[in-house]
């Protein structure tokens, strides 16, 4: 009898692990010699999905079984997730750059890890709660995309200290990817599972898995940053569009490549799972011939995830201890190249109590989630340091049953 445990179908339909770039705390409009930022973020968001459950996936928990049929009933046709992690920091010194009085020079470095998904609800049917509600029926788990990557990032470039503009362009470390396409997964289950018939069109590539090494491909990549005042209804506002990870990763030639359209049938098989499903998610060779996945090795390009976004700020000015200059409203949309993402946009209001400390709160649709309430804050430290704490998914750090969650820190030096 071919039924399958649950948890077998999640290495075929659903990439494991994930992280990577949320939002940037907002950026001050300030006049300074030097300039140093760290940031560190941190984003979950799911169509479907709640906090629980991918908190149970993400560490590695046993679901319960109410867990995963209350997700189920959450699942529609077509479905999105993703998760970001990313912690980054930047230096800017100096003036005279290249000639010119109001250039410096700026290095930047970070590490970004990420993961974006699209299912159909099928395909977590099978994952999250086995085949044998298919008994006798098709299960149609495609299409389906996803991405997993994590690389790192240095920097050089130049930038505006009277505006905060700036070009960047840098090397690129490739940690880890893995990446697929399935345009069509069928699956049918004959009467008590005496076989199984798995229609697939897919591809599927994933970076080396045999080597420790924290190198396993090389890249590069331009980031963007560009500041102009303007005027809304006679008031001073700015404008500010961004575009980063404009690049691309060399994987090297051990990375792992697989593709099939056809049908693999399964019959004669005793076992409780599928054979090979859970190892082909660990790439052991002994299983994947077996299943009509045979891997072939050689290098592989991959473009990064870059990310645009358009902001306005505007309203009332305020000027801060440090120097910083925020206004009181921010419009922003802004879309990320990953699977499960759709354009995000974002409306919110600074209350400014002191001239050291202020408040803000608004709300956001799109992104990996849906409607999502934002909140953050910021103080000044002395006369140089700026700290800031923001959530662009907030309510779901309070509650398991939302759909995701967001939490960004700021740290900002200038002298």
């Amino acid at each position: 009898m071919v039924m399958s445990r649950p948890w077998g179908w999640a290495a075929l339909f659903l990439p494991v692990g994930a992280c990577a770039q949320g939002d940037t705390l907002p950026f001050p409009n300030t006049v300074h010699g030097h300039r140093a930022i760290i940031e560190v973020d941190a984003e979950w968001g799911s169509s479907a999905l709640t906090n629980d459950l991918a908190w149970g996936l993400f560490t590695g928990q046993r679901l319960s079984t109410e867990l995963r049929l209350a997700g189920s009933k959450e699942v529609r046709g077509n479905n999105r997730a993703g998760a970001c992690f990313s912690a980054r920091g930047s230096l800017a010194w100096g003036q005279g750059f290249l000639g010119q009085e109001r250039l410096m020079p700026r290095i930047s470095m970070g590490h970004q890890y990420l993961l974006g998904i699209e299912f159909a609800r099928d395909a977590y049917e099978l994952a999250f709660l086995g085949n044998a509600g298919f008994e006798d029926r098709t299960a149609h788990a495609g299409p389906a995309r996803f991405v997993a990557i994590s690389y790192q990032q240095l920097g050089f470039g130049v930038e505006d200290r009277r505006t905060g503009s700036y070009a960047e362009l840098g090397v690129v470390n490739g940690h880890a990817f893995s990446n697929g396409r399935i345009h069509k997964a069928d699956l049918y289950t004959a009467p008590d599972g005496r076989y199984l018939e798995l229609d697939l069109d897919g591809e599927y590539h994933r970076s080396d898995t045999g080597s420790t090494r924290l190198n396993k491909g090389t890249g590069a990549a331009a980031a963007l940053h560009w500041r102009h005042r303007v005027k809304v209804a006679g008031t001073h506002a700015m404008l500010s569009l961004t575009a980063t990870d404009l690049g691309f990763i060399a994987w090297n030639g051990n990375s792992l490549s697989a593709g099939k359209n056809g049908t693999i049938r399964y019959d004669g098989l005793t076992v409780a799972g599928i054979p090979g499903l859970e190892d082909l998610a660990l790439d052991k060779g002994r299983v994947q011939d077996s299943l009509g996945l045979g891997y072939r090795t050689g290098s592989v390009l991959q473009w990064l995830p870059a990310k645009l976004q358009a902001r306005l700020e505007f309203g009332r000015m305020v000027r801060l201890w440090p120097g910083q200059v925020f206004h009181a409203y921010s419009l922003s949309v802004d879309h990320w190249f990953v699977p499960g993402y759709r354009p995000r946009a974002l409306a919110q209001g600074r209350l400014f109590l002191t001239r050291a400390f202020h408040a803000e709160a608004g709300l956001g649709y799109g992104g990996f989630s849906g409607l999502r309430a934002v909140a953050g804050t910021g103080t000044c430290v002395g006369k140089h340091l700026y700290v800031g704490i923001r959530s662009t998914h907030f309510i779901g750090v309070l509650s398991g049953q939302a759909r995701g969650m967001a939490l960004a820190g700021s740290l900002e030096a200038t002298w």
